[in-house]
C-alpha cells in the first residue's frame, strides 16, 4: 500500500498535465471532488467524459482509490498490526484517536502509543522504536496522512478517530464490527486460521512469556496493575508442557547426579576442600552499591536464578529486574539510570554483537522501556544536568 500511494504521488508530479494520465486523473479528483472519487452516476454528467473515460482506463474507483484514500479493507492490517505490537484489547484499539502518538522524554527514538481502555478507567501505553518502518509509530504517520482528506466528511463525533475509511456512501470510523465482517476474507486470502480478535491479546502476552520468561515484563507489555491477571493470561497448555518439561529434565538431572557412581575411589580421593560462603557479616559496612550505582539491600540473598544464599548475586552487576534493587524517583538516581542507558548504548557500537546481545542488550531494553517510561518528564529533565557531574562508570567487556 505504501508502494501504490508513493507511486502515485510520482506520477502527480510527473504527469499532472497530461490528460488522461494516473496523475492527472488524481490531480482532477483532488481540485474538483474535494479528493474524493465520483460516483459512476456524477461521472456521467455533462463535462466528466474526460474524466470518466480515465477512470475506467485506470480501473474503476475500486483500483484509483487507495491512492488517495483508505476503505476498510485497507485499514484492516493496519489495525492488526497495531493490535498485535500493544498487545491491546480489540475495542480500544479500535478507537484509537488521532494523537495517540507521544514523545517519549529523553528517549529521542521512541515513541509510546497511548490509548484508553474504559474498563481499566485509565490509559494504557507501550513505547516503540519510532523509525521502525512496520511498529505502531510509523503505520500511525501513514494513517494519518492517508485519510487526512476524509476527516471532513466523517461524522463529527468520529473526526479524530485514527482509522477513518470510505465506505460505499459515506465516511466512517471503523469498529470491532467492521473487524469482524472483514476478517473471513483477510484469513482466506492470505491463508491463514481462522482466528477471533479476542483471541489476539492472550497469545501475544503467552508468546512473550514463553520468549522471555520474566513475568514482571509481561506485565508491563499487557499494562496489568495486578500481576496475579497477567498469570491467568500466561497460563496456557503450552507454558505448562514446557514448565512440565524443565521440571521434569531437572529431576532427571538431580536423579542422575544422586545415581552416578563416584569418579574417583573414596579410599584414595583427597580430603574435600570446603570452601567457606560469605555470609552477610563479611559484607563491609555501608551501602552496597551495583555497577550502576544502584543501592543493593542484600547481594547475598541468593535472588538470582541459580544463586543460593551466601553466594554473591549473579544479577549484581546490572539490577534493573531484581526486586532488591531501590531505585527512588530522586534527582541523583535518575541521573544514574541516564548514565546507564548512554554508557550501555555506547557499549553496543564496541562490543562483539554476540556477547553484547548475551549481557547488555536486555539491561538497556529493561531500562529504556520498562523504567524510564515510568518517570515523569519533570523527574528526567531535573537529573539531566546531573550526569556530567557523576563519576565515570567501568568500561563494559
Amino acid at each position: 500500500m505504501r508502494e501504490v500511494r508513493a507511486s502515485a504521488a510520482a506520477q502527480r508530479a510527473a504527469d499532472g498535465d497530461k490528460p488522461g494520465s494516473l496523475g492527472w486523473l488524481l490531480v482532477e479528483v483532488d481540485q474538483r471532488f474535494a479528493g474524493i472519487v465520483p460516483s459512476s452516476l456524477e461521472l456521467q454528467r455533462c463535462g466528466n467524459h474526460p474524466l470518466q473515460l480515465a477512470v475506467r482506463r485506470w480501473g474503476g474507483a475500486k483500483q484509483i482509490e487507495p491512492c488517495l484514500y483508505p476503505r476498510a479493507v485497507s485499514l484492516l492490517p493496519y489495525y492488526l498490526a497495531i493490535l498485535i505490537h500493544a498487545a491491546g484489547n480489540p475495542e480500544p484499539i479500535a478507537e484509537l484517536g488521532r494523537d495517540c502518538l507521544q514523545d517519549v522524554p529523553l528517549l529521542e527514538n521512541c515513541q509510546a502509543l497511548v490509548w484508553f481502555k474504559a474498563r481499566a478507567g485509565r490509559l494504557q501505553r507501550r513505547s516503540f522504536e519510532r523509525d521502525a518502518p512496520f511498529e505502531p509509530p510509523a503505520l500511525v504517520r501513514d494513517l494519518l496522512a492517508w485519510n487526512e482528506r476524509l476527516r471532513p466528511l466523517a461524522p463529527a463525533a468520529q473526526r479524530d478517530r485514527l482509522f477513518i475509511f470510505k465506505g460505499l456512501r459515506t465516511v466512517n470510523a471503523m469498529s470491532t464490527i467492521t473487524v469482524h465482517h472483514l476478517l473471513g476474507e483477510f484469513c482466506q486470502r492470505h491463508g491463514l486460521a481462522a482466528f477471533s480478535l479476542a483471541s489476539i491479546r492472550p497469545s501475544v502476552l503467552s508468546s512473550f512469556y514463553r520468549a522471555s520468561g520474566d513475568l514482571l515484563r509481561t506485565r508491563a507489555v499487557a499494562n496489568h496493575a495486578s500481576i496475579a491477571t497477567t498469570v491467568r493470561y500466561v497460563q496456557t497448555p503450552i507454558v505448562r508442557q514446557q514448565n512440565h518439561a524443565r521440571m521434569a529434565a531437572l529431576q532427571g538431572a538431580f536423579i542422575e547426579h544422586l545415581a552416578a557412581p563416584p569418579a574417583i575411589s573414596p579410599a584414595t580421593s583427597p580430603a574435600p576442600v570446603v570452601a567457606a560462603l560469605p555470609s552477610s557479616a563479611d559484607v563491609p559496612p555501608g551501602k552496597t552499591v551495583s555497577l550502576f550505582g544502584f543501592d543493593c539491600t542484600d547481594p547475598l540473598a541468593g535472588t538470582a536464578p541459580g544463586t543460593r544464599r551466601g553466594e554473591i548475586c549473579t544479577n549484581f552487576m546490572g539490577c534493573f529486574t531484581c526486586p532488591n534493587a531501590v531505585i527512588p524517583p530522586e534527582p541523583r538516581t535518575m541521573a544514574r539510570l541516564l548514565q546507564a542507558r548512554d554508557h550501555l548504548r555506547a557499549a553496543a557500537l564496541t562490543l562483539h554483537p554476540a556477547r553484547w546481545q548475551v549481557l547488555y542488550a536486555s539491561q538497556l531494553r529493561i531500562l529504556e522501556d520498562d523504567i524510564l517510561p515510568r518517570f515523569s518528564t519533570r523527574e528526567l529533565a531535573a537529573a539531566e544536568p546531573l550526569v556530567a557531574q557523576l563519576p565515570p562508570l567501568p568500561d563494559l567487556r
